[in-house]
């Protein structure tokens, strides 16, 4: 999200229990993104392997729709992987459903693909 994968993200107050971290996006306005690129910290103990793509209407409405889930995340590196998709919206929330240990996430890099949408 910062665009430097010398940085990562930690949840804070994570634990093994969790086992769901997440992070809300609000883009002010519409947008049709395409793709998603995940960067994983690169050992099996924090990298991701399986995460949700959510959308929601708008803030005040209930619950998320899923526009993209993904299993098959790759563990043990740090190497950019892509996931595609179609969705538009404003409201977009990043959930992590696995870890290759249970352990939090500590993601290096989120990278959002898209443009404005015309609607």
């Amino acid at each position: 999200l910062d665009g430097d994968t010398g940085t990562y993200w930690n949840p804070y107050m994570s634990s093994i229990s969790a086992m769901e971290w997440y992070i809300v996006l609000h883009l002010k306005q519409d947008y049709t993104l395409s793709r998603i690129a995940v960067v994983n910290y690169g050992d099996t103990v924090h990298d991701i392997t399986a995460f949700k793509l959510q959308t929601k209407l708008y803030i005040g409405s209930s619950g998320w729709e899923d526009v993209l889930s993904v299993t098959n995340v790759r563990t043990g590196t740090d190497e950019r992987q892509e996931f595609e998709f179609n969705a538009t919206s404003a409201l977009w929330k990043f959930l992590i459903t696995q870890t290759d240990s249970g352990w939090q996430p500590l993601p290096r890099e989120l990278e959002f693909y898209g443009r404005i949408s015309d609607a």
